[in-house]
């Protein structure tokens, strides 16, 4: 449970199977529930030092992508049937100062083209400080998807005008990338409806 984890401290086994189970639930939370839930961020420092204070929040987090690696569940845990893999993201805040994002799924772009630079912004249950290599510690957060917001065009990576100044507005670009794979013999999804309420309320 949230409340035996370890902050200031690395992962432990059960800390993992936790992580993955987050992970894999997340995404059934309703995204409207998930957004009245967020708290106002609290500083990096508190988020460090005052880990127990801040975990299972849900905090608004903005910054720009430093990598992307994606993991994989061993075979032998159960939640390996329907968690076959997930994302650590590594942001660089406003502030210059790094976090690490879990989540299930990135932006569909992110998988084609390089993502270090590109601007992004989610809502993260906070869920450990952990120890990294150099004997610092860092927020690390659990999300179900990420907003992606291009901040300047490249026609070599498919990103238009339009899309930065939709993303400007706070429009996620990523939405676009499900809409072109779409299959058009299905009805509108929830997802589809997310893509049409957001330009509805931007233009």
């Amino acid at each position: 449970t949230l409340e035996q984890i370890k902050h200031r401290a690395k992962f432990n086994q059960d800390e993992m199977v936790a992580l993955w189970r987050m992970v894999e639930r997340l995404p059934t939370l309703r995204s409207l529930l998930i957004e009245r839930s967020v708290k106002k961020t609290p500083s990096f420092a508190e988020l460090v030092d005052q880990a127990d204070t801040f975990v299972g929040q849900v905090h608004q987090i903005s910054g720009k992508v430093i990598s992307v690696t994606q993991r994989d569940v061993p075979k032998q845990h159960e939640i390996s049937k329907s968690l076959k893999r997930y994302f650590e993201v590594r942001v660089r805040l406003r502030a210059n100062e790094e976090v690490t994002i879990v989540t299930r799924g990135i932006p569909k772009h992110f998988l084609s083209h390089a993502p270090e630079g590109q601007a992004v912004s989610s809502h993260g249950l906070f869920f450990k400080s952990v120890l990294k290599t150099d004997g610092k510690a860092e927020p690390l957060f659990v999300a179900h998807r990420f907003h992606w917001l291009p901040t300047q065009a490249d026609s070599a990576a498919n990103i238009n005008k339009d899309m930065v100044v939709l993303s400007s507005l706070g429009f996620d670009a990523s939405l676009l990338d499900h809409m072109k794979s779409r299959n058009r013999t299905k009805g509108i999804g929830p997802t589809e409806r997310e893509c049409f309420y957001q330009l509805l309320s931007r233009i």
